[in-house]
This record gives C-alpha cells, structure tokens and sequence, in this order.
C-alpha cells in the first residue's frame, strides 16, 4: 500500500545525497524519466510488516492507496475477528476492466504466529492480467485478531498506476461439528449425522468404532441438491495414516450427490477415521447440507470370517482335486482371491454361478499365475512382466521403454512385445515409448509377479440399463505353473452385489496324450489364431501316408479337453494318390474324410467339432461341423445336396487337418468323448464324383461341382 504524494523534493534530495547519475532525470512535467530506478517511482508506504499494518474493519472496502509496488512488495492488514464468526471471507482484486501484470494472492496468520499462514488464496488464472482472489477461511471459533498480507504471486510483478481493493467479510459456521479439520479433531459418527464444506479446504473428519475382526463399514454420503463441491470420502485405519479406501463423485454440479463407500476389513478394533472433503480442496458451498450416514456390520462371506482373501497371500486353498465355495462380492473393489495346485498341464476347471449377482455386477474370473522371471516383493509395482536377466537404470535402458526395481536394489527391463502373442499374459502394451509386456499388478507368494493367463467373460453386454443376468461362467484351462491362482471379482471393480454365488472347480488330467505337442492359445479373435497357427507350425503333431489296397490312408486321434483347445496335424509326403500309386501326380486326387461315430447323440465329443482339411496340395477344404448325421466328408456325388470337394492337387506339399469346437467354448474331460479321423485317398487321379467337372471345361482345370 503506497499513499501518493509529490515526490520530487525527495528525488531531488535522493541525487544529491546519493548521485543518482547520467541515467536520472526529472521531466518537464514533474514526473521522472525511464532511467529511474523503480523503487523511486512507486507511491512510498509503511504497511511492510505486521506491526505497522492498516486496520481493516469487518466489511469494509479498502481501496485507493493499496498498490504492488516495486517487486516484492507486501502489504500487512489487522483485523479483528467476532467470536462466533469463524468463516473469514476474503476478496481482493482490481476493478473490473483494469489490467495488470500484478497476479494478486493474500495469506492469514493468527497474532501469534505471523511467520506461517493459517490460509491462503491465489490467483489462479494468471495469464489473464485481471486479477481477483475470493476465499473463505476457517480461522478461530473464539475470534481475536488476524492479519491479512497481500502480495504478488511470484514476488516478481508491481503496478504503478493501478491500486487493488481489499475486503474482508465473516459469518458463522453452519457446520456444527467444527472443528472437526482432521483426525485428531474427528467427531464420533454413530448412524447419521449432518456437515458442511463451508471453508476452502474445508476437511471434516470423523470416528467411526468398528469391533475386531472381520467387518463391512458402509458410508452413505448425500445432498438434496447439486453442490459446487465435488466430495471425496476417504476412510484410515485407527491412528488416521494409512488409507483403507477412497471414493468420488467427481461432478457435484451434475445433480444430488449420493456418494458410497463400502469397504470389508479385518479390523483390529478401533476408531476408523472417516474424512469428507472437496476432492481437490478449493470448491466450498456453505448452503450445502450433506447427511453422512455409516452401519458397520460382521462380514458374511464365509471365505473371510476369520481372514479375508482379498490378496494372494491370503488366497483361500482349493484341494488339488477341486471343489466347491461359495461367497459374495459384497463391497466395491472386494477381491476373491483362490488358489489350487496341480501339475503343469493339468486342467483346472472352474464354474461361477449366481444369476442374482448380474442385476447389479459384472462377474468375472481371472486365471493367475507366478512369472518365473519377474522377481517382485510388497513394494514392487508388477505392473510389466521382466526380462529373464540384466539390469537397467532408466526406461531409455530398455527396448520395452520400461525399467522397473526388483528385489535387492537392483533394476530389470519389462519385456518387449510388437503385439499381443509376444507376451506370456497376451497383452502387449503400446503407448507412447512403452512396448512392454503387461502384468497383473500383483506379487504373488512365490515372489513373482502374476501373469493374467485369461479372464472370462471377455465381453460384457449391457441390456435395459443393467447387466444381462447370464448363464453361469465357464471355462477350463491348462495349468501354467505348480500354482494357479482363481480371481472372482468385479469386472470394473465398480460395484458389488448382495447376491451369494458359487464357484466350482476341478482338476483333471487332459484326456488328450498329445495335448502337450500342440500350441495354447487362450483368445479366440481370429487374427490372433491364424497368426498364433503360423508362429507354433513346429508344434503340429506329425503323422504320414500309409498304402493300403490301392489307396493312401492317413489317421488321428485327439480330444478337445479345455476350452479354446484346437488340436492340429501335417500329413507329410505331399499328394495321397502319389504314395499309393507310385506314379508321379499330373492331376487331382479325390479324398474322404471320415470321423469316428459319436457314442451318445447329440453332442458325443461334449462339443460341436469342426474339422478342417488344408494346406498348400488342398484343392478344396472341409470346414463342416459333425452334429449333423453324416460323418463322411467327400463321398457324395455332385448335386445331392452337400458340396464335398476334397481334393490333394498334383505336385508335392504337406496336408494338414485342425479340429475344434465350432464356437471354441465347449469341451469334455472324458476320454470316451474323444475322436478319430481318418483320410482315404481315390485309387488314381481325376476329378472324383463329389465335383466331377472341370472349371471352364479346361481339361487342367480345377475340379468343381456344377
């Protein structure tokens, strides 16, 4: 604050005493050149520390002699605050239109400590050089005097011409729990009680006793009417540090807030501390009522009464052979965590049934297992799968742009990936400059950190506004490792349900012998498949052509034991009818493929098989499912209603034959469920009488069916 006065007689005294060189000059009319010194053109004041500060009375307008002026000005203001009256309302600004380069903030402090401010306010828009700041403070219930400063932001801007206003308003508090600003000051919450975010950065804490053991604390926050602020419940453990869980209505001003906070812990026995606020501090609305309503309750999932399975270290243990639990998603982010251990290969099982639970959750089901390479403990983040080896200092170390600690002080690369089939979880991460495989985001017991094998269901449909109450979840999967770990949750994590379900699971041996020379590959996108097809070719079970009375015969056996599972074969040795002829191919090669009978109708294998016949000798493929009545593929003539062009074309190359459920989610863990195909060549080369005449009558055409 600067009062104006004439200062030429003292500028004048100022170059005599001081010199003030070439660079001054008094101008004709009175003011002073652009070589002043700035501090000798600003308005002179003494309000520069407390005890020479302006009195301000409640309400007034101060305005007229207060400038910023030169850089790092402050000017000090006291003021006496009623008892009863703790809401301290701060405005200071320039009039409106004014423009300056000053951005205004201002700072409370108590009489007795002018050295830390109780409450600030600055402005935050800057770059617009109209500066206003208005806040509302929580200063003392008793009253007495407070001093206001008010300053530049960054100290580092003034305003010659212009002068700011100052006002300074209080009233009571509606809140009758203040002061209630944190922990320490919390106020017993017992059923429900009524608040206000009244202040900026208001913050209202309260006890909430919940008795030891297994518990659910349910928060119910409302308000009858849309409200500036955007609240945000926050629940601590008895000592007020560590934070259980949060919630936030993000938008206040879209309507009533009705804000919900259920969490299920294993309380020692204690006060929990509840605190509601602004979700990020400024926004305040003192006519905003809010009811704050809380029931603690004993947990009901059986799985957690005496410790809860919200973590693999605290996985409930299913018996090697399986069986069946059941238990309840009863609160928001509530995690079930399973565990079963088996021999790698063997098939788990799994069955989640609660129709009840699709009214208001997503059911899912999470396939964990420990990655052998990424090395992790309570503090690592397995966010990435790791590198089997070599260390790192940055991201830019690694190819994956990821650099992550491991146990021992050191760092290890994530693993890169192009796309999806490169990683072990089957999901690549690509954004930005990370290409790195990703993890499940949690450290399992073996102190590695977990690989997502699968989830199911992948989609989720929505219908009438709910989630379509379905079917129960099925699946069965090889095991990765000695240990797999079962995740039943929340798809989102967003909601939970009342409902109690049930989940099955079991383990069998794959009734399949040769399951283990094929390839797994969980996903059913067919992009993935066909490259996933090319990239574990090696791994197709391999079998050739036997001659038998004039004709080349080829066979296998296998058994769609798990979901997804595709069984495959190379028959080697090129055209059939070469093998059984002994004369070198100049033509087609009719064929016939035939599956073994199914036991029980109408779904023998437990799944609707698919066989597919091709390769580069294939003139023509089967894609046919077997639920109808015919098991023969190829020997029907043209025109009786299938078109059975199966053919090995003249030349050399390599049959292959794939088998899979039509829609890859069904299967069966009984041998008697498994199959045969067996491959018969014609005696010699032509067109056979599935599709007898030739394309464009060529006489080198390809076989077809008219």
């Amino acid at each position: 604050m600067r009062p104006t006065r004439n200062l030429l007689p003292f500028t004048i005294l100022c170059c005599v005493s001081f010199s003030c060189g070439d660079d001054v000059a008094v101008t004709p009319d009175g003011g002073f050149d652009a070589g002043l010194p700035i501090e000798l053109r600003c308005p002179i004041d003494n309000a520069d520390r407390p005890d020479r500060a302006v009195r301000l009375n409640v309400g007034e307008r101060l305005q007229g002699s207060t400038q910023i002026c030169p850089p790092g000005d402050m000017d000090w203001f006291v003021i006496d605050i009623p008892a009863g009256q703790p809401l301290l309302t701060v405005e200071v600004g320039f009039d409106q239109g004014v423009r300056s380069a000053v951005d205004l903030a201002y700072d409370i402090f108590t009489a007795a400590n002018t050295e830390t401010p109780l409450a600030s306010g600055v402005d935050t828009n800057p770059s617009d050089n109209r500066s206003t700041v208005i806040g509302t403070h929580y200063v003392s219930e008793s009253g007495g005097t407070h001093y206001i400063r008010v300053r530049d932001v960054g100290g580092d801007e003034q305003d010659v011409d212009n002068a700011y206003y100052l006002r300074a308003t209080t009233s009571a508090d509606p809140d009758l729990n203040e002061p209630n600003n944190d922990c320490a000051a919390a106020k017993p919450l017992n059923g429900t009680t009524t608040g206000v975010i009244g202040s900026d950065g208001d913050v209202d804490a309260f006890l909430i006793n919940v008795p030891a053991g297994s518990q659910v604390v349910a928060v119910n926050l409302t308000t009858a009417q849309a409200s500036e602020v955007d609240f945000q419940l926050s629940l601590y453990a008895p000592g007020g540090v560590d934070l259980v869980t949060r919630e936030v209505d993000p938008i206040g001003g879209d309507g009533p807030t009705n804000l919900e906070l259920r969490r299920g812990l294993l309380s020692p026995g204690g006060n929990y501390c509840l605190v509601v606020q602004d979700d990020d501090g400024p926004e305040l609305d003192p006519t905003g009522i809010y009811t704050l309503s809380v029931v603690v309750s004993p947990e009901t999932d059986p799985n957690e009464l005496a410790t809860r399975n919200d973590t693999p270290a605290t996985a409930t243990v299913i018996p090697a052979g399986g069986g069946t639990v059941s238990g309840l998603i009863a609160t928001k982010a509530d995690l079930d965590w399973y565990e079963i251990s088996t021999p790698v290969g063997r098939i788990i099982e799994v069955e989640f049934n609660c129709p009840d639970c699709w009214t208001t959750m997503q059911p899912s089901v999470v396939y964990v297992y420990p990655h052998s390479t990424s090395p992790c403990d309570s503090a690592s983040t397995c966010d990435y799968l790791l590198v089997d080896s070599g260390s790192c200092t940055r991201d830019n170390d690694c190819g994956s742009g990821v650099c992550r600690d491991i146990p021992g002080g050191q760092k290890r690369c994530a693993r890169s990936c192009e796309g999806d089939l490169d990683c072990a979880s089957f999901q690549c991460q690509l954004t930005g400059n990370v290409a790195a495989c990703a993890g499940v985001g949690s450290c399992m017991t073996e102190g590695q950190c977990g690989v997502q094998q699968l989830f199911i269901p992948q989609q989720i449909e929505l219908q009438s506004g709910s989630y379509r109450r379905g079917d129960p979840l099925r699946t069965a999967q090889p095991a990765q490792a000695a240990k797999t770990y079962l995740l039943v949750h929340d798809f989102n994590d967003q909601r939970d349900s009342a409902a109690t379900y049930s989940f099955t699971v079991r383990s069998y041996a794959d009734p399949d012998s040769g399951e283990r020379d094929n390839f797994y590959m969980p996903l059913k996108e067919d992009v993935l498949l066909d490259e996933a097809r090319y990239r574990n070719s090696n791994s197709r079970r391999q079998t050739g052509w036997t001659s038998m009375g004039g004709r080349a015969v080829a066979s296998g056996t296998g058994c769609i034991g798990y979901e997804s599972d595709i069984d495959r074969w190379v028959i080697g040795g090129g055209n059939p009818c070469t093998v059984a002829s002994g004369t070198v191919a100049s033509d087609f090669c009719g064929l016939q493929i035939a599956v073994s009978p199914r036991p029980v109708a109408p779904n023998a294998w437990g799944a609707d098989l698919v066989f597919f016949v091709g390769g580069n000798s294939i003139g023509g493929g089967v894609q046919q499912s077997v639920l109808g009545a015919d098991l023969t593929f190829g020997d029907n003539a043209c025109g009786s209603g299938r078109e059975e062009c199966f053919l090995a074309r003249g030349g050399g190359g390599e049959i292959t034959v794939t088998v899979r459920d039509a829609s890859q989610s069904n299967w069966s863990s009984n041998a008697i469920h498994c199959y045969n195909w067996t491959i018969t060549s014609a005696t010699d080369f032509g067109c056979p009488a599935s599709c007898p005449s030739r394309y464009n009558n060529e006489p080198t055409g390809n076989c077809i069916c008219n």
